[in-house]
């Protein structure tokens, strides 16, 4: 199987700086499509490519997948490896989120006065939408999958991968054919949007729920895990070639995204996912390591939860009025981004340190206790 080699390459080693710079590569994306919503009024050429940064999620979505595969590697077997995955994962991810649920709970108060003239928090902010967020089935309800936390689809969506991946992961280890089984796994999730959107009557062209929920997601995280499987072979290529890889992967996406065929985002996430991953071997062929990508990388949970807030105070100083630097389009974005990704920098230092870093050491204490107690 092209996997059993990442025991001879390297990639399987418990550490993987070069996942780092992919993730710092992806928030940064990720800020520069939000930096672009700012742009009100404005159809400058940095508005049009920060706005590719939307698909900072899909990379995020392809590293999580490959480091899952490779951290996985290193455990399967082990004493109680699943609930060890559990409780890794749940630490990881849960603390930090839990701080965004309250964050933006207060933040709405000041949103309603100023937007409404209320005092109270948001009307999403019910019981019901809270708690689904609390549970992570946020990405099932249409009132409460993005509304509670700014851009939480996408942490549930990783989150109900986190709990496919363990039976996803003993497929590709069973069958021991990753291609094929990633071809059959595609076309299932290519059926089940269909079907989805034929019972709702919707299309993820016209419903931003449908489109972020994990049916059409899915194949992202399964073209990472396939990525994982083939990256010794596909890191092996000249790295002109995976240059051209990323470009034509690229193109043929936005390409694919507004042409009048069936399930055509489907398709173009299809093609984004494939250079993401091609991107991947890249980064891990140049064995990218301590660069300021990858700190940013190593901040970008934090920075993915907090920047929101720092989205809204950007937005609202400048575009009130005529707006900050309003006849310089390019330079304005260029400006809101640099204070963005500063600020939400600065501050996930601070959030690093003091929730997700003693977040993930308490859970690997629990694991510890657990094995002790096995």
């Amino acid at each position: 199987m092209p996997g059993d080699s990442t025991q001879q390459t390297g990639l399987a080693d418990k550490r993987y700086p070069w996942i780092d710079t992919l993730r710092g590569i992806a928030i940064l994306m990720v800020i520069a499509v939000h930096a672009s919503h700012g742009l009100k009024g404005s159809e400058s050429l940095l508005k049009t490519i920060f706005g590719f940064g939307g698909y900072g999620v899909q990379l995020f979505f392809v590293a999580s997948a490959m480091t899952l595969c490779m951290s996985l590697e290193n455990n399967y077997g082990k004493p109680r490896w699943l609930m060890k995955y559990a409780i890794r994962r749940y630490f990881r991810i849960a603390p930090m989120y839990y701080v965004g649920i309250v964050l933006y709970f207060f933040w709405s108060f000041a949103k309603n006065q100023v937007q409404h003239g209320l005092i109270g928090p948001l009307p999403q902010y019910t019981v019901a939408n809270v708690l689904a967020n609390i549970f992570f089935i946020h990405g099932f309800f249409p009132a409460a999958y993005n509304d509670i936390v700014p851009g939480g689809w996408s942490i549930g969506t990783e989150m109900v991968f986190y709990v496919l991946f363990p039976l996803l992961f003993l497929l590709y280890r069973n069958l021991k054919r990753p291609l094929l089984l990633s071809g059959l796994l595609i076309a299932g999730c290519y059926l089940t949007v269909s079907l989805v959107q034929w019972q709702l009557g919707q299309s993820t062209a016209n419903s931003d729920f449908l489109y972020f929920n994990i049916a059409n997601q899915l194949q992202v995280f399964i073209i990472g895990m396939l990525g994982f499987y083939y990256l010794p072979v596909v890191s092996r290529l000249p790295p002109v070639v995976l240059c051209l890889l990323i470009l034509l992967f690229g193109v043929l996406g936005y390409g694919v995204w507004a042409q009048p065929i069936h399930n055509a985002r489907f398709l173009a996430l299809a093609a984004y996912a494939c250079a993401f991953v091609s991107l991947a071997a890249l980064a891990a062929a140049m064995r990218f390591k301590g660069t300021w990508l990858g700190e940013i990388g190593r901040r970008s949970f934090s920075m993915y939860v907090m920047h929101f807030l720092f989205m809204n105070l950007i937005d609202y100083g400048f575009n009130q009025g005529s707006g900050l630097l309003t006849d310089f389009p390019n330079l304005k974005a260029l400006v809101h981004l640099g204070v963005a990704v500063l600020a939400t920098y600065w501050i996930a230092g601070f959030t690093k340190r003091l929730v997700e870093d003693p977040c993930i050491q308490f859970g690997a204490r629990l694991m510890k206790l657990r094995s002790g107690a096995q």
